[in-house]
């Protein structure tokens, strides 16, 4: 009796709030999330190296990151953008903590044995946070460690300065020597680490690069980069 009531009440939930795929808009099925088994087939994938030329390239005479990984190529349009924007403005933070799932089962699949220590998300300011409701990172570190077996270390690096939208601002612009807004809360955390730090998207990667000056000065701390996605007109190869 009981599972014909939840049955029916599922399926009224259902007619109400459709369970769709958020790439191509069909029904899920019941052991389908997010996306459907169709569209995850479709992902554009990248290499599952951990030392991904295009991002390591990005930051050369920058950062020494001795590791950085790629997930996602994204296009101008499609569905992997569509996927993006749902998590960052569109109040879908489980497609992060799939997303990030996902990825950290891959690498583990293909590498068995995974370099870093802990996973730190790259932190939101509070402010932005309220207006959001959620860091998009912090979802993707939770899926990643779920699927990677690795730890979280929420909070051990924070943003303490609001600043405006870095997306429309060029490379050099953005690259300027100013305040940090990044610093590290807990440096005893962190003290003999090998740490990956994982956005959604990069771009110029000047707030990547923000946080490896703050996460540097962390004595024999070892810092590892990356993002679930990188625009293909980066010319990402994979």
């Amino acid at each position: 009796m009981k599972a014909w009531i939840r049955k029916n009440v599922d399926a009224v939930v259902h007619m109400i709030y459709p369970k769709v795929c958020m790439q191509c808009g069909w029904d899920l099925f019941e052991d389908e999330n997010c996306i459907c088994l169709k569209c995850q087939m479709t992902l554009p994938t990248a290499a599952p190296t951990l030392n991904h030329p295009q991002i390591l390239q990005l930051f050369y005479g920058r950062c020494s990151w001795l590791n950085g990984i790629l997930y996602l190529k994204m296009e101008k349009s499609g569905g992997v953008r569509d996927l993006i924007h749902a998590l960052k403005y569109y109040d879908s933070p489980e497609v992060g903590e799939y997303l990030g799932e996902r990825w950290g089962r891959y690498l583990r699949r293909v590498h068995r044995e995974l370099p870093w220590d802990a996973v730190i998300p790259v932190p939101m300011h509070p402010k932005k946070i309220k207006q959001r409701g959620y860091n998009q990172c912090d979802s993707i570190v939770q899926g990643f460690v779920r699927g990677s077996g690795l730890m979280s270390l929420p909070g051990v690096l924070e943003r303490t300065q609001w600043k405006e939208s870095q997306t429309f601002k060029g490379r050099w612009e953005r690259s300027a020597r100013e305040l940090n807004p990044f610093s590290v809360r807990d440096i005893d955390a962190l003290i003999g680490k090998h740490v990956l730090l994982l956005d959604d998207v990069v771009t110029t990667g000047a707030t990547l690069e923000w946080c490896y000056q703050a996460l540097e000065k962390v004595p024999n701390i070892k810092c590892s980069v990356g993002a679930l996605a990188y625009p293909v007109h980066n010319r990402v190869s994979g």
